[in-house]
């Protein structure tokens, strides 16, 4: 498309014809999503077809057993989809390959930063550990950078469900990648069934490492989650949709600067707000929390970065200028080098500059 040039301030700039357009165009930064909820579908049939899995033959078909029902009712239906994915990431390869072309995916969003989560339990079985499993991530993601120029960090997360023990190894893991490609931890799964607070040895394992972590937290139904998540040095809320007109909560992660990961295609979907109108974007924006996008799972949820922008404007009417805020915010909460920061944050000044969409 040709676009228009139109004078500002002296300068030439271009004329974005919709908001659509320039979001596609706008630099990105994406903290939270899921590998095995994000893998393109054309990746998990070329995986499955190497590891002789059975899988529609219909191309159809295979996308809508990798996309939550239009009728999905709760978190722990939404998570029935990943068994498929994850039943291909079982190798290097296999993990290589599925980080390498989802971080091409996001770049060719014009992606400039991406943290990839997952959970190294899935993927290690006898004589592939979970440091096998961290490697091939780690390698696809660096093949991806060094081919389409995004930067990314990995996020290692224990597992809601499993023995507080086992979690413990999760922040031992992530010590021996920190600034070899793992950047910091999670703690995903299950909430309702099992909040925060089991796994607190986790995360002051964590803290004494120096290990920066992300927690799962008020995704379905409880603020006082993401109150425990905050006092135990979360540095980010994953979701965090639960806290909305919580005063303690909001007023937590406002005086913290604590980053809220949120989610909007996937909140809807998990019924994590059951009507679109209470949806707390506008709340969170409006009472100045670190409010940050993300699509969660791409493949899953059937999105993109460029979608969530696209519905936040539609729908809660978010205007470019508070875009290009929420991208600054994802950039300076990343689990990154200093230098990866700034300079995301930069090229995201350097684009706005030129200017927002017509309205």
């Amino acid at each position: 498309m040709n676009r228009e040039k139109i004078e500002e301030n002296g300068k030439m700039r271009e004329k974005y014809s919709s908001f659509q357009e320039w979001a596609a165009k706008l630099p990105k930064v994406e903290l939270h999503c899921h590998l095995d909820g994000s893998l393109p579908w054309q990746t998990v049939k070329k995986l499955a077809g190497r590891a002789e899995i059975s899988i529609p033959g219909d191309d159809a078909a295979l996308r809508a057993m990798l996309t939550v029902p239009s009728g999905c009712r709760s978190l722990k239906e939404y998570l029935e989809c990943f068994s498929l994915p994850l039943s291909c990431l079982q190798t290097y390869d296999a993990l290589f390959t599925g980080a390498y072309e989802l971080a091409r995916e996001a770049a060719l969003e014009n992606t400039l930063y991406m943290e990839v989560r997952f959970a190294p339990a899935f993927s290690a079985h006898d004589g592939f550990t979970a440091e096998d499993v961290v490697r091939g991530v780690r390698d696809g993601l660096l093949s991806a950078e060094k081919e389409f120029g995004i930067k990314t960090g990995i996020l290692l997360c224990g597992m809601r469900h499993f023995e507080p023990e086992k979690n413990l190894e999760i922040p031992r893991l992530a010590e021996k990648f920190m600034g070899n490609g793992v950047c910091g931890i999670d703690l995903a799964g299950d909430e309702k069934a099992f909040p925060p607070e089991l796994h607190r040895e986790m995360f002051r394992l964590a803290a004494d490492m120096g290990i920066p972590f992300t927690i799962h937290a008020g995704e379905c139904g409880s603020w006082e989650n993401v109150c425990t998540a905050a006092a135990m040095g979360a540095k980010r809320i994953g979701h965090g949709i639960a806290m909305a007109g919580h005063e303690e909560a909001e007023r937590l992660c406002r005086e913290r600067g604590i980053a809220i990961e949120m989610c909007p295609t996937s909140n809807f979907q998990t019924k994590a707000v059951e009507r679109e109108e209470n949806y707390p974007v506008r709340r969170f924006l409006d009472l100045g929390l670190n409010v940050t996008v993300n699509t969660d799972n791409r493949t899953v949820s059937g999105t993109t970065l460029t979608k969530e922008l696209l519905l936040l404007h539609d729908r809660f009417g978010v205007s470019g200028e508070e875009v290009r805020e929420m991208m600054k915010n994802a950039a300076r909460a990343a689990f990154a080098p200093a230098t990866v920061r700034e300079e995301v944050e930069r090229r995201i000044d350097s684009f706005a500059a030129a200017g927002f969409p017509q309205p």
